[in-house]
């Protein structure tokens, strides 16, 4: 958060240097009292004169792009622009005040260099009276009066997009080349379906993640963004980190519908809505291939119908093969490349994308999730049912394998959540992060030893808000809480 260190009493100086109680910040100090002509507006000295958050009156505050000068708001001006009667003009090129405010060029002439002439000189054209350069003003580019969209220059006459370093301009969008994987170390050095972008050189996307001592001590972090945008409410809300685009794709809502797509930039803090779905998705978390091409939207509790959606930029939904039943709160997974899916009919199915058709597998009984690495090194999927019991299932065997029970009852409706998380014991290990309910406590299942364990800052689930996806870039996993905060735990 931005603050003014000199006047502000909770952070006088320096970040977090409140002023006792009875003292006021002035010049970025303690006083017990505004020195001169400075006034005391809750603790903060100010100079009603001249200060835009307290102009005139202790109260009154300056609109945006606007200044304070002798305790009144007045419009401010980008360099190169004089206040004239209120308005912000141009004095090198404006015929009505040419040169200085209300200097008036005559009816024939025009405004150049702050000098009325006759006639504009080589090179600039006449736009109203004011000679412009059409090669190079954003203003009038290659035509008077046609003025380049914010964030884009003129460049002999186009308008074209400009980037802030490091970002630089690859086919009108603005890349970051360090991490963007159509653009990895230049324009258009595009990375193979299974690589990543680190550090603008491509890399294979499998990664070893953090010990187990780390991720059971980890502490929680609150991102902001992610707990407030788009929707506060994110009941509807799954999610999934997309490693080609570096960003996260989530349904928000709380409408028991859940058809809006939203990509989220959860790095720089924006997102957009990219797609509507056609199918209610409340009780269905989207699902990402492993080589990043489509997100899946499996059947949910409203109905057996799939939707997938093209992760480039076109982000086109198409409706895939229904499935035999519906899903009620169950998440799927992507192993060797195919949708794995416990539906309603508590069989375990998978889905072929060749094919697009959904195969019935293996009974457990009761509702069960299933989760998978997403990554080449082990065949295995592992599959948490109704009260806590849990096995591993090898997709080209068949082989199901009893292991280590949940340590406390699991109620796996209302949105439970389990989700991978690498290992630093290598590819074929890792961790499952678990939550029971609405309103269960975490755990953590290592597939290392057979065993659960508790988490050090555990985030319960409450309010059905049971949602998380793991960061395999910056090796976070992200997950939401009671009360609709997104956190994530560093790794």
């Amino acid at each position: 958060v931005c603050k003014n260190l000199t006047n502000d009493p909770t952070n006088c100086g320096e970040c977090a240097n409140a002023c006792a109680a009875g003292e006021v910040c002035g010049s970025g100090s303690c006083l017990f009292e505004c020195p001169g002509d400075y006034i005391d507006c809750s603790g903060s000295c100010a100079d009603l004169m001249s200060d835009a958050s307290h102009c005139g009156t202790c109260d009154t505050v300056c609109l945006g792009g606007q200044i304070c000068v002798d305790g009144s708001c007045t419009p401010s001006c980008y360099t190169g622009l004089i206040l004239c009667s209120g308005a912000c003009v141009d004095p090198q090129r404006d015929p009505d005040n040419c040169g200085s405010c209300g200097f008036s060029c005559g009816t024939d002439d025009v405004c150049h260099d702050g000098t009325c002439m006759a006639a504009c000189p080589g090179g600039f054209t006449d736009c109203s009276g004011s000679c412009r350069d059409l090669g190079s003003d954003r203003l009038n580019c290659g035509v008077c009066e046609t003025e380049c969209s914010t964030g884009e220059r003129c460049n002999a006459g186009v308008c074209e997009v400009t980037c802030e370093a490091p970002l630089v301009n690859c086919s009108g969008e603005c890349s970051d080349t360090s991490m963007d994987p159509e653009n990895c170390g230049s324009c258009g050095a595009a990375c193979g379906l299974r690589e990543a972008c680190v550090s603008g050189a491509c890399a294979p996307a499998i990664i070893h993640g953090p010990s187990l001592g780390e991720v059971r001590g980890a502490t929680g972090v609150m991102d902001t963004y992610m707990g407030t945008s788009p929707y506060l409410s994110k009941h509807d809300g799954g999610m999934v980190f997309s490693i080609r685009e570096n960003a996260i794709y989530s349904i928000y809502g709380n409408d028991n519908q859940g058809r809006n797509v939203y990509r989220i930039d959860h790095i720089a803090g924006t997102s957009a809505l990219v797609a509507t779905l056609t199918h209610n998705r409340h009780g269905s978390y989207p699902v990402i291939d492993d080589v990043g091409g489509y997100v899946y939207f499996p059947p949910s509790q409203s109905g057996p119908q799939m939707e997938r959606m093209d992760v480039g930029g076109s982000h086109t939904v198409a409706t895939m093969a229904s499935a035999p039943n519906s899903a009620t709160f169950h998440h799927g997974t992507w192993k060797n490349d195919k949708l794995w899916i416990v539906l309603n009919d508590y069989y375990l199915y998978e889905w072929d994308p060749g094919a697009d058709a959904w195969t019935r597998l293996i009974s457990y009984g009761s509702r069960a999730m299933c989760i998978a690495h997403n990554n080449d090194a082990s065949d295995l999927i592992y599959v948490w049912v109704v009260g806590g019991t849990f096995f591993s299932y090898d997709t080209i065997t068949g082989t199901n394998t009893s292991l280590a029970a949940f340590t406390t009852t699991a109620s796996l409706g209302g949105n439970g959540q389990i989700e991978w998380i690498p290992s630093a014991e290598g590819v074929t290990m890792g961790f499952i992060y678990a939550v029971s309910g609405c309103s269960g406590e975490p755990r953590l299942y290592s597939i290392y030893d057979d065993a659960w364990y508790t988490l050090t800052d555990a985030k319960n689930n409450g309010n059905c808000n049971g949602h998380a996806t793991f960061d395999s870039l910056l090796m976070r996993l992200y997950i939401t809480d009671a009360t609709n905060n997104v956190w994530y735990y560093q790794y």
